[in-house]
């Protein structure tokens, strides 16, 4: 975990545990067993959205899985998806942050159980930012293509 730089990419299923056993250590949860697939990003799925990725979880039991979807070299240049880095150690953080912020159980289908559901996911993802920049010591504009 020397690195100098957030990984955009894991190289293989055992550097995305190594990973993983770091930010657990970070996030006080290693007494959780979480597995981590990588699956091809037509899989990666929530809602009938895409996602870069996604957590099932059970809390009692304190288990999870965690799919991180594969890289998509098919993007568009065009598309706004292309303004940002898309970094699977940090989808890796904002996934197990999930645990620590669960937003289950919030009804998604009245304006203010959508609109709680929004702003606190992108508070889990302004988090999930603010840990690699702390980590790397990068800023807010090494998320950025641009």
């Amino acid at each position: 975990m020397d690195k100098k730089e957030p990984i955009i990419e894991f190289e293989n299923i055992q550097q995305a545990q190594e990973c993983l056993k770091y930010w657990q250590n970070i996030l006080f949860l290693n007494d959780w067993h979480i597995k981590i697939n990588l699956i091809p990003s037509d899989d990666c799925v929530v809602d009938d959205l895409p996602c870069a990725g996604r957590i099932d979880k059970m809390h009692v039991q304190k288990i999870a899985v965690i799919d991180i979807a594969l890289l998509d070299d098919d993007i568009p240049d065009d598309d706004i998806v292309k303004s940002f880095k898309i970094c699977q150690e940090k989808v890796l953080v904002h996934e197990i942050l999930h645990i620590v912020i669960d937003l289950g159980g919030v009804c998604n289908h009245t304006v203010e159980g959508s609109e709680f559901l929004t702003t606190n996911h992108q508070r889990v993802e302004s988090i999930a930012k603010s840990l690699i920049m702390a980590k790397y010591g990068v800023d807010f504009d090494w998320f950025k293509n641009f």
